[in-house]
């Protein structure tokens, strides 16, 4: 899947998931699969657009405490 990138469309990352899935437990069980499969891209993919860079400063930190209070 290195090819897809958070531009590709949801369709073609189903696609791609239900190539591996057909591989993997035959092309019966993938097509039982592709709603699963189609969430799962739009997932994926949403996920990609909304995750910051490398470069992005956390948002928020934890409190101040001790790493004691930090274990409770």
């Amino acid at each position: 899947m290195s090819n897809v990138t958070p531009d590709s469309s949801a369709e073609a990352l189903t696609q791609v998931l239900a190539g591996h899935a057909a591989l993997l437990w035959g092309g019966e069980k993938a097509a039982s699969l592709q709603e699963a499969m189609t969430q799962t891209a739009r997932m994926l993919l949403d996920i990609g657009r909304r995750t910051p860079g490398s470069d992005t400063e956390p948002g928020c930190y934890p409190a101040s405490q001790s790493s004691k209070e930090a274990a409770q």
